[in-house]
């Protein structure tokens, strides 16, 4: 196949689409520098001309890839159609050409044919004649005839015609040639006797000795076969010098489609295969239309072979779609080409009006500006001075100083020869020169600038005037803002500072030179941020001042006083900035010593809330051993209560009780919380605390009780106040003493501290050392302390209980001869003591739901509670409870009373039970216990729906006298 060549109209266009591409980038590379669109020259080199290059460089070389694509691919389906036409021809084309086969070799095999070698007489001959006759009927053949083995023709059904093939010999032909030697032959040439083409199949005359005696021939003129080509005059039957021998075109019959050779015509011409005429070529010029009959340069030739050896089914099919594809494709690449110089012309044109509009504005903005700028401008020419031209507030100057126009600027603006205006001409006129104005109202001090220009083709002066009168007013304001800021540094609790760049303090209030010890008169240049800091710290005050910081940053060193103490101390500096250089260091510093000193105490106090977490847990957990240590015991009394037993119950019990206590104190000390309140007298409160808190000391103490009343207190709470105090009475008396403690009731009328009404007072005495008057009025606040080993929290937390308590702590002393306490207490107004007896069973079972995740408690209780004659059933959390109590609610055997612990760890505790049971049954009735006497709930247990209150440890006698009590109401 033949490649695909760009048609010469394509490469003009694409070598004049070239030349206007370079043409059009000449035409603003050669823009004079000068001119006034030179800014369209550069936008197009910088911006345009880039993007069109590229644009239209991926553009073309798309378009190219697209065409080859288009055309490849019109190329691809042209010869697959036509191949595929093709192989139905030949399929069509050899299935004729086998039937003729078939023919020869049926009549070489005939008996008739036969008996003509072998007889050959009158007779045999006509019969084979007959023979012939009708094969030749048959196959609608032009003839058929039989060679001897020399090639001359014996018998031919052509024999009563002029042109008769017999006595004729075509030795000399390729398909006797091939029969004579035991082979089939096909043939298809032009007929040297009759002159007419066809198609001539052969077959060798075998007799029965095996022995080849002639050769059968049928010559079939191919008008069946021909008529096949009748549908394309594309298709041809060539042979392999490309000879076409069936055509539609009857022109092209034995000619050639390919170049010939000189000596390949000479060949064919002898073989007479085709005429006795020479071969002509189909794609040589013809001389009388001047075209090619065949341009195989814009065609395809495509060809398939035969079974026939060296002929072929060929198809020659013009380019015209794959070139219409491509000039589809080059087209398309052309347009959009052709959109984007489209595009950029338009883009440039835009620019050039929008270049034009910016000249005019520019002009425009120039002539306002010039006019309304806030500065009087003058254009003065150089050589002479003469003012050309001026703006409103030059002119306005101008009228306002000789009411007229002057000539030159010296004519109403005077050069300040002398520094009257304080102006320092280094900062703040940037080296203009400053003159003066004198209007009739005010003096104008003006700063001067020029700048030499091109004015109306002259050289001219373009001079700013600008009224710095202002100016000279605010630095003056400045100076005395500045004034009154260091006058104001003055007062100020913390140390100011300044510093140049190399850390030398240029300035200091009078904190910064009490703060670190030295006089006032000190003159400032001594010091430096280095020798103000300890020597461990210089080196990172140093790298600090190094790296200029460009933000505020604060830092904590280690401060050098001038008696040699170290002291912490925060310095909040920021950088100060002078033209855009570090110029030093601008900040605040701040004497840390009493800040950490409050946070070491904050660092005790979150040791000792740690602490008192601990407790809490302990205390809890110990409570509920005790309840069942307590409960066991209590069951072990009722079934074995043997008068010689009694006092050895009673050491237990009590036992019981000075674990209880002990335990309240631990909850109280761990988080302290609403007192769980009891109707009880101080008395034997007051002798276990300070029997505890004086044990193993040489203190000893007396109790003198003037019938004070009964309290409403929490017992442990109380207690920890008695114990805080009796133990700093203790501490002042180190070598030993008498601690008095007087318990009476007081009537309080009128009091800032106390309501009205009769209160229990406590006076706790000791004859120590006494507290001077400044500590007597800090032994309240919290971690304040004389003693480096204490918290400094004792005194505090017993002010705290006193006052959740509606009660109230004071201290009278007098140095040297000790201390005085004062505690306050409400009186309760009524105290009846109730005995009820534990031996006695209820008359009445009721029903009693106990909930405690501590199985020992759960058990003990239940059999404590069946001996007092109550129905109990036990379980082990909230979820639990409700299913209990849910159930018995709906088989009408609702439960008389609940008793809840308050605390189920990795459970449903009291207070959600409780909220649950309620929505079940708002009439519930239930009972809180807790081991955490000091929870809020256990203080305000009714408005969480309880009607009563057990704190753990208890007694039988407590357990029964709060069950009765609820179940009585």
């Amino acid at each position: 196949m033949n490649s695909f060549f760009i048609p010469s109209d394509i490469s003009v266009s694409i070598l004049l689409f070239i030349i206007v591409i370079v043409a059009f980038s000449l035409f603003f590379l050669n823009l004079k520098r000068k001119s006034p669109i030179r800014d369209i020259r550069s936008f197009f080199l910088k911006n345009i001309l880039p993007v069109i290059f590229s644009l239209v460089t991926i553009v073309f070389a798309g378009g190219l890839y697209l065409t080859q694509i288009l055309g490849r691919n019109a190329e691809k389906h042209l010869l697959n159609d036509t191949e595929h036409s093709l192989n139905i021809l030949k399929a069509a084309f050899e299935s004729n050409l086998e039937k003729i086969d078939a023919a020869a070799a049926s009549l070489a095999s005939s008996a008739s044919i036969l008996q003509l070698f072998q007889n050959n007489n009158t007779s045999v001959l006509n019969q084979a004649n007959r023979r012939l006759d009708l094969h030749t009927a048959s196959f609608d053949a032009a003839v058929v005839y039989i060679l001897d083995t020399s090639g001359n023709v014996i018998a031919s059904s052509n024999r009563n015609t002029a042109q008769s093939f017999v006595g004729m010999n075509y030795a000399f032909r390729p398909y006797f040639q091939a029969a004579i030697k035991g082979n089939k032959g096909s043939y298809f040439a032009q007929g040297v006797t009759s002159g007419s083409s066809g198609y001539y199949s052969s077959a060798p005359i075998i007799d029965t000795a095996g022995k080849i005696i002639g050769v059968a021939v049928i010559k079939d003129e191919m008008k069946r076969l021909d008529s096949i080509f009748n549908f394309t005059s594309s298709t041809f039957l060539v042979d392999k010098y490309g000879i076409v021998f069936l055509s539609k075109n009857k022109n092209y019959l034995f000619k050639s489609i390919l170049p010939l050779t000189d000596s390949t015509a000479k060949v064919l011409l002898e073989s007479r295969q085709f005429g006795a005429e020479p071969v002509k070529q189909l794609t040589k010029l013809d001389d009388l239309t001047g075209k090619y009959p065949i341009d195989s340069l814009n065609a395809y030739i495509i060809r398939i072979p035969l079974k026939i050896p060296d002929w072929y089914l060929t198809s020659i099919s013009p380019k015209s779609p794959v070139i219409r594809n491509k000039l589809f494709g080059i087209a398309c690449t052309f347009a959009i080409i052709l959109i984007i110089l489209t595009l950029a012309s338009l883009i440039v044109l835009y620019r050039l009006n929008e270049w034009a509009d910016n000249i005019y504005l520019s002009e425009k903005r120039f002539q306002t500006l010039f006019e309304h700028a806030p500065d009087a401008i003058v254009i003065c020419d150089t050589t002479t001075g003469k003012i050309v031209a001026s703006n409103y507030k030059a002119r306005k100057w101008m009228q306002e100083c000789t009411n007229k126009t002057p000539a030159n600027l010296s004519d109403f603006v005077k050069q300040l020869e002398t520094d009257s205006s304080g102006i320092q001409k280094d900062d703040s006129n940037n080296g203009d020169v400053i003159y003066t104005l004198q209007t009739e109202t005010e003096l104008h001090h003006l700063s001067v600038s020029k700048k030499q220009i091109n004015f109306q083709s002259m050289s001219c002066d373009l001079i700013f005037l600008r009224d710095i009168s202002n100016l000279i007013r605010i630095r003056n304001e400045l100076a005395a803002s500045e004034q009154k800021y260091r006058e104001l540094t003055e007062f100020l609790p913390e140390a100011v500072f300044e510093t140049n760049e190399n850390g030398t303090i240029i300035f200091t209030n009078k904190r910064g030179f009490e703060m670190f010890g030295y006089s006032e008169n000190t003159p400032l240049n001594e010091f430096s941020i280095f020798n103000l800091m300890a020597s461990e710290d210089r080196e990172k005050v140093r790298n600090a001042l190094e790296r200029f910081p460009s933000t505020a940053s604060t830092t904590e060193y280690s401060g050098l006083h001038s008696s040699g103490r170290k002291f912490p101390v925060q310095i909040h500096s920021s950088p100060m900035m002078r033209n855009g250089k570090f110029s030093g260091l601008c900040g605040i510093a701040i004497d840390l010593t009493e800040r950490i000193k409050f946070e070491e105490e904050l660092y005790k106090k979150d040791k000792l809330e740690a602490l008192g977490i601990l407790a809490g847990g302990i205390a809890h957990d110990f409570n509920n051993l005790l309840t069942a240590i307590w409960a066991g015991v209590s069951l072990i009394r009722l079934k074995y209560n043997n008068a010689d037993d009694v006092s050895t119950f009673n050491d237990v019990e009590n036992a019981l009780k000075r674990g209880k206590e002990l335990t309240s104190q631990l909850l109280t000390y761990s988080k302290g919380g609403e007192p769980v309140k009891e109707a009880q007298t101080l008395v034997s409160i007051v002798r276990d605390a300070a029997s505890l808190a004086l044990a193993g000391s040489h203190c000893k103490h007396t109790i003198t009780d003037q019938d004070s009343s009964a309290v409403e207190i929490d017992r442990s709470q109380i207690s920890q106040v008695i114990q805080n105090v009796v133990l700093n009475a203790k501490e002042s008396m180190s070598d030993g003493g008498v601690i008095n403690i007087l318990l009476r009731n007081t009537d309080i009328s009128s009091s800032a501290t106390l309501d009205n009404g009769r209160y229990v007072e406590i006076i706790i005495s000791d004859t120590g050392c006494g507290i001077d008057k400044n500590t007597l009025s800090q032994i309240f606040d919290p971690f304040f302390s004389t003693k480096p080993s204490r918290s400094g929290l004792g005194l505090t937390t017993s002010f705290s209980i006193l006052k959740r308590h509606r009660g109230y702590i004071f201290a009278e002393s007098d140095e040297g001869k000790g201390t005085q306490i004062h505690i306050f207490l409400p009186a309760f107004k009524q105290l009846q003591e109730k005995k009820v007896s534990t031996s006695q069973k209820t008359s009445i079972r009721n029903s009693i739901l106990i909930m405690d995740d501590e199985i020992v408690i759960r058990s003990v209780a239940e059999k404590l509670l069946t001996h007092m004659g109550y129905r109990v059933t036990a379980v082990e959390n909230g979820e639990q409870a409700i299913t209990e109590y849910t159930k018995a609610l709906e088989s009408g055997n609702k439960y008389d009373l609940v008793i809840l612990d308050l605390t189920i760890p990795a459970g449903m505790g009291g207070k959600d039970t409780m909220k649950k049971l309620l929505e079940i049954d708002p009439d519930i009735v239930a009972i809180v216990s807790s081991g955490y006497s000091n929870d809020p709930i256990m203080a305000k247990f009714s408005e969480y729906g309880f009607k009563g209150v057990i704190t753990k440890p208890y007694s039988i006698g407590e357990f029964h006298n709060v069950i009765q009590s609820v179940l009585n109401r």
